[in-house]
């Protein structure tokens, strides 16, 4: 039977280099973390002047995927684009983020994400997309073509009217963590995500700031429940973001349509 773990926000000193805007949502008893990332703040820095908007503020060593702590390390264990809110896992444990990292190879991680998007063609429930990935050293963009394999789950939970403007909120459970891969998607199937710069409808995101007022990536990391073995003994970890309730009370929402799954 699957050990629970339970939450306690008392966790080590490191906590204190959390980026000011970052909130500890808990940890278990085997000091695995889970902190909420706004929208902004950077996952870990790729260049000196991210630094001061990282997640931790302290240096990152991007080949061990760790942040330095008082003379040890902390575990990036996962991680979101800049303009993307929600949940990130970190541990001080090297042991505990070998056993996570276990979970995510194994696909054994659920994930929930919502977003707000353009209206389109009814897409299908499973997502399956290849991608060629370009990076100049200063920014990623994804291309169709033969590279990396992304699977999502999908759920269109309601449309909804605001004034002459029509958005889906979807539910998506990426099975796989491909960098910008739910972005991507969503715009390969004619449904950008509301906000997004990169791959987004530009006309869509004004019309969608002015009836909203919100011009950020309409996208919330909100859920994430594993499994993981430590010691030949199982614990259950579950997070959720507090930003799910105000996130999903779009401003200026009218009328909606439901039962769209």
């Amino acid at each position: 039977m699957a050990s629970s773990a339970s939450f306690d926000v008392a966790s080590g000193a490191w906590v204190t280099l959390l980026h000011k805007r970052v909130m500890v949502v808990g940890r278990d008893g085997n000091g695995l973390v889970a902190v909420n990332k706004p929208s902004g703040v950077i996952s870990h820095p790729n260049t000196s002047f991210a630094k001061r908007n990282a997640l931790l503020l302290s240096p990152y060593d991007p080949r061990r995927r760790t942040y330095a702590a008082f003379g040890g390390e902390v575990f990036l264990l996962n991680r979101l684009d800049e303009p993307t809110e929600g949940l990130v896992l970190l541990t001080q444990s090297d042991r505990v983020a070998g056993a996570v990292r276990e979970s995510f190879k194994q696909y054994a991680v659920r994930k929930t994400y919502y977003a707000f998007s353009k209206c389109g063609p009814m897409p299908s429930r499973l997502w399956h997309d290849f991608a060629a990935e370009r990076n100049d050293g200063k920014s990623v963009r994804l291309y169709p073509g033969k590279g990396t394999e992304m699977r999502t789950e999908v759920k269109i939970a309601k449309k909804i009217q605001l004034g002459e403007l029509s958005c889906f909120l979807l539910e998506l459970h990426p099975l796989t963590g491909r960098t910008h891969q739910l972005r991507f998607q969503c715009a390969r199937r004619g449904i950008p995500i509301a906000g997004d710069r990169i791959y987004g409808d530009f006309a869509y995101n004004k019309a969608f700031y002015s009836a909203t007022g919100s011009h950020r990536l309409q996208l919330l990391a909100a859920e994430i429940e594993f499994e993981y073995t430590l010691d030949r003994k199982v614990f259950h970890f579950f997070a959720q973001s507090p930003s799910a309730d105000a996130f999903l009370a779009l401003p200026g929402c009218g009328k909606q349509a439901d039962g769209l799954t």
